[in-house]
């Protein structure tokens, strides 16, 4: 009985020594988090679907940014959860602290993968040990939204372009008759018929 529960550990035994030394004490590991750029979107959201006649205008949503965080490695601990679950914990009882998932014979753990990137653009917190893969498909996301924005100002600049002409052909059709109501009204000359006199009659 003994030895099969010794035999059942040694998966989780070895794979617990394994994660510990891919990001030993003193190493980095690295998260990921999605955040709006525009922090008061929401609001500004709200107000103008309350008042559909709101002069205001803004994006269908806010632009968002993709950061990557550095944590440096200053402790291991290992622990089961509740539900049985098998951990190493990195930097417990910090703002840092991380927990790695043991699952026997899955040694995905830290990596960059499209799931684990996934679900950290989802609010979860997996965590990555090569930061230059974190950093590149973080930043393949940042220019995709930049090359949006990038687009979404063009069309912006053209919009401005069309309101500046206006503005411009407004004041010159304005500005061209006053001229020329100035330049072609004859005075009046009163010195060459002398003083007028007004009797006035009942």
């Amino acid at each position: 009985m003994n030895n099969t529960i010794e035999s059942a550990l040694d998966p989780i035994r070895g794979q617990v020594r394994a994660i510990s030394a891919m990001l030993p004490v003193g190493s980095k590991y690295y998260t990921v988090n999605a955040k709006d750029i525009d922090q008061g979107f929401a609001k500004k959201q709200a107000q103008i679907q309350a008042d559909p006649r709101s002069p205001e205008m803004i994006l269908n949503r806010s632009p968002r940014v993709i950061i990557v965080r550095d944590h440096s490695v200053i402790e291991q601990t290992f622990k089961t959860d509740v539900d049985g679950t098998k951990m190493v914990v990195f930097n417990p009882n910090t703002d840092d602290e991380a927990n790695a998932t043991i699952v026997a014979g899955d040694m995905n753990v830290f990596q960059t993968t499209d799931e684990a990137f996934t679900s950290a653009l989802n609010g979860q917190r997996p965590i990555f040990a090569n930061g230059v893969k974190t950093a590149t498909r973080a930043n393949v996301l940042n220019q995709s939204e930049l090359d949006r924005l990038v687009e979404v100002r063009k069309t912006i600049d053209g919009y401005i372009d069309s309101l500046k002409s206006a503005i411009a052909s407004n004041t010159k059709k304005v500005k061209d008759y006053e001229e020329s109501i100035l330049k072609f009204k004859q005075p009046v000359d009163l010195g060459a018929s002398g003083p007028v006199h007004v009797v006035v009659t009942e």
